[in-house]
Parts: C-alpha cells; sequence; structure tokens
C-alpha cells in the first residue's frame, strides 16, 4: 500500500514594505509568494487595513505636520500553514505630555486565508482588575484548562481556529474557565 505523504508549508515570504515622509518611519509586512494569489491579496489587504486603522487611531492625519510616528511590525509565528504578526506604531504629537503605542495583532491560516482574532478592546474601560479569566469554549467541552500567567494582555494571541473566546473578570466566571492572568 503506498504512503500518502501531505506536503510540507513552508514559512511564507514576508517583504518589508516602508513608508517614510520627514516625520513618518513606519513598517508593515506584505505576504508574497503563495501559490493562490486571491489568498494572499486576501491577507496582504487585511494586514494594510490594520496598518491604516492604526495610523488613523492615533489622529495622524488631524496634525501630520505636528506628529512624529514610528512603526514596526513582528512576526510571532511563519509555520506549519499559520502566520501571526503584530503591528506597532508610537506616535508623539508636538506638545502632547506622552506618546501613544498601538500594537495590533493578526494570526491567519495561510492554507485558506481566514484570520483569527482576539478583540481585547473592551479592557481598557474596565477600571481596576487583578486578574481575567480566559474561557475558550473548545477547551472547556474537552475539559481542559488554558492558562496564561503574568503575560501583558498586549501580549496574548492565538494561533489557530478557536470559535468561541471569552474574557472575564475574576468573580464573574462559569466554573469551567480558567483565572490566569495578571495585571502587570
Amino acid at each position: 500500500m503506498p504512503m500518502i505523504v501531505e506536503p510540507y508549508l513552508l514559512p511564507v515570504q514576508i517583504l518589508p514594505v516602508r513608508v517614510t515622509s520627514p516625520t513618518v518611519n513606519l513598517y508593515y509586512p506584505q505576504v508574497t509568494g503563495l501559490r493562490d494569489i486571491q489568498i494572499q491579496q486576501h491577507m496582504n489587504q487585511l494586514i494594510y487595513q490594520q496598518f491604516h486603522s492604526i495610523i488613523k487611531q492615533q489622529d495622524y492625519y488631524e496634525n501630520p505636520t505636528q506628529t512624529e510616528m514610528t512603526g514596526i511590525y513582528e512576526i510571532k509565528t511563519n509555520e506549519r500553514g499559520i502566520l501571526s504578526l503584530t503591528q506597532s506604531n508610537y506616535t508623539y504629537i508636538y506638545m502632547h505630555a506622552n506618546g501613544l503605542t498601538i500594537t495590533k495583532s493578526l494570526t491567519f491560516d495561510t492554507r485558506t486565508g481566514k484570520s483569527y482574532t482576539m478583540n481585547l478592546s473592551h479592557l481598557h474601560s474596565m477600571k481596576r482588575w487583578e486578574f481575567l479569566t480566559i474561557s475558550i469554549e473548545e477547551a472547556s467541552a474537552q475539559k481542559k484548562a488554558v492558562s496564561f500567567h503574568s503575560m501583558p494582555t498586549s501580549e496574548i494571541f492565538l494561533m489557530g481556529p478557536v470559535s468561541n473566546i471569552g474574557i472575564t473578570p475574576m468573580g464573574r466566571s462559569n466554573p469551567s474557565t480558567t483565572s490566569c492572568l495578571r495585571n502587570p
């Protein structure tokens, strides 16, 4: 009987794209070399949309001559058909007390182009919290615990298909979840 071997998925190729002006020095990643051009274009479109949304969220277009902006990206994983990355921009507006850093992440299945995201923006409205409860439907169904110990919320990212993520303050969780993330 012949052995069926699945093709090994090589990491996707990433090219840095640089955007500059006298007060701007930004980099964002561009996926290249995928067999399916439509998947590659879809991934690049989502990466660029996120890149642009960070710039807009930092009010660059309100006062571009008074705004200094530096942006980088980091590849968190690029293996076995999964590409996970973060994009970070630091912005300082002249005469403001502090700058602002925004970091967002994207995780893709490179075979399908599907993007997996986890939105933590509602955490910023919480006045005070000590612990978070991470609840992953799949893990609860299998009676498995998932934990992230002493990790800042900006560093939480997921790889692979996860259907339902819930994050709740300690004390409002259900018994099948695991409390494990401490506010730094």
